[in-house]
């Protein structure tokens, strides 16, 4: 649920095709009669850890009627995911988990 309607969403990546350098922004678009229409959109600083995103589930989790998007973000050696909803009618960042990887 989109604005209180099911709708089609995408994620998508845009990146070198080897995923272990360089930057990795990401959107998510809703599909409109007229296009994709960005919902939310990542850009890193060059000094982040680099990953690249996988839209997991769309669930309404407070019941007001937009869905949180669950994204993974799959990093070269782990994951972790990332909670995006909607506040004031834009879609932010609300929480990041722990970061999962290889017993050190």
């Amino acid at each position: 649920l989109i604005r209180n309607r099911i709708r089609k969403v995408w994620l998508l990546n845009y990146s070198h095709p080897d995923t272990t350098i360089g930057r990795h922004p990401w959107g998510i678009f809703v599909e409109q009669a007229e296009g994709l229409q960005p919902l939310y959109i990542y850009k890193g600083a060059s000094s982040d850890d680099s990953y690249v995103a996988y839209l997991t589930a769309s669930v309404d989790l407070d019941q007001d009627g937009n869905d949180e998007l669950v994204v993974e973000a799959s990093y070269r050696i782990g994951t972790a995911y990332k909670i995006i909803s909607s506040a004031g009618g834009k879609y932010q960042e609300r929480f990041t988990s722990y970061y999962r990887g290889p017993a050190s």
